[in-house]
């Protein structure tokens, strides 16, 4: 630190930061959610959060691990907690596929009765696209096609807004009961104009 604090570098700085060997995507709710429904809302929009983090880095993905809990720092209400591991036939980056893979892992988890606290989603054996074959009896032009509407799906996206267009199982992009409360959330000073510092004139 403190040849650091001379202005020495110590520390080799990574001009390209390496892609992602597992990409996670999951948070807390505002509260509890009891209902197959919400969860699987929330579920799905972290699937698609995650799917565009894979194309980003032009990576596919062979498996997604769903997982679900109630809160342990309730120990007054019945506690339960599950993951489930679903490996695909064919590595993948399109978001419909996880979707399903995801819908699936949340049918064999869920019970009912338990208010659960928080949800999340892994994508794993990430690689690159580049390395990956077509299946031998798969359809190349069903591939193709696949390719070219995530691609527009992430090209709206990033001109338009964050999720503009999604799938409808993900939910609208109105307020949702089961998000993250982010009231204590610090204020974006250097990316976001709206939420500049500003100085108080009496």
């Amino acid at each position: 630190m403190i040849r650091e604090l001379r202005g020495e570098s110590c520390i080799a700085m990574e001009e390209v930061a390496p892609p992602k060997q597992e990409i996670q995507s999951s948070r807390s709710f505002g509260r509890p959610v009891k209902t197959m429904e919400e969860l699987g809302e929330a579920i799905s929009l972290y699937i698609v959060r995650a799917t565009i983090k894979l194309r980003r880095q032009d990576s596919v993905a062979s498996a997604i691990r769903v997982y679900i809990r109630t809160n342990p720092f309730q120990t007054s209400l019945p506690q339960y907690q599950a993951a489930r591991t679903v490996v695909l036939s064919h590595p993948s980056q399109d978001t419909r596929i996880f979707l399903h893979a995801g819908k699936l892992a949340l049918a064999q988890m869920y019970r009912e009765g338990f208010a659960y606290a928080k949800a999340g989603i892994h994508l794993l054996d990430i690689s690159s696209a580049k390395t990956i074959q077509t299946e031998l009896f798969g359809d190349a032009e069903a591939e193709c096609r696949a390719q070219n509407l995530m691609a527009t799906l992430d090209q709206i996206n990033a001109r338009f807004g964050k999720s503009i267009v999604q799938p409808g199982i993900a939910g609208w992009q109105g307020p949702r009961g089961w998000a993250m409360k982010r009231g204590n959330k610090s204020p974006a000073y250097t990316t976001q104009w709206k939420e500049l510092a500003r100085a108080k004139v009496e």
